[in-house]
């Protein structure tokens, strides 16, 4: 059987200025470009994923078929949960710490 891995990324929202989280915000997992691999034609994969959205606690897991390592946040529930700026941040995907089990 042949297909694309699913993987996901999760990570939490918080206001920088009070460090408290924020419900509402939606995260991309934005294709930085081509990444080569076998059977994929290039092409602009650009906003094929589907976007989550930040939970009570900030929080958020976004599923995709690669991992790319560009991250788009956006506050579109308007003034429900404050006001904050967009921003794009780029994830450094290739030195990912794990914590151990206890």
């Amino acid at each position: 059987m042949y297909g694309m891995p699913s993987v996901s990324i999760s990570g939490k929202v918080t206001d920088k200025n009070t460090g408290k989280p924020i419900k509402g915000i939606q995260v991309t997992n934005l294709y930085a470009g081509f990444v080569p691999m076998y059977g994929v034609p290039p092409g602009d994969y650009t906003g094929s994923n589907t976007p989550a959205f930040t939970d009570t606690n900030g929080d958020y897991t976004i599923y995709g078929e690669r991992i790319y390592s560009d991250l788009s946040f956006e506050d579109v529930d308007g003034e429900a949960n404050g006001l904050y700026n967009d921003t794009t941040v780029t994830v450094d995907i290739r030195n990912i710490a794990l914590t151990p089990k206890n």
